[in-house]
């Protein structure tokens, strides 16, 4: 695991960051969102519903898809 502090736009841009928090495997993003960046707080949607942080459930879904 490697964690990476973002701590501006201009770094945000440069690792293609996002927001927070933000979950990459092998370089891609758990959700697919890989183009441009964002340098805010991130909202996922599971199940119908707004979350500030995903479920374990959903990571762990999205996981084994790499397996």
């Amino acid at each position: 695991m490697v964690l990476i502090n973002v701590n501006s736009p201009q770094k945000a841009e440069q690792v293609g960051f996002q927001g927070s928090p933000s979950i990459r495997i092998n370089g891609q993003d758990l959700e697919g969102r890989n183009d441009g960046s964002s340098y805010s707080c991130r909202l996922y949607r599971i199940d119908g519903k707004t979350m500030p942080i995903p479920t374990k459930e959903f990571i762990a879904g999205k996981l084994s898809a790499y397996k």
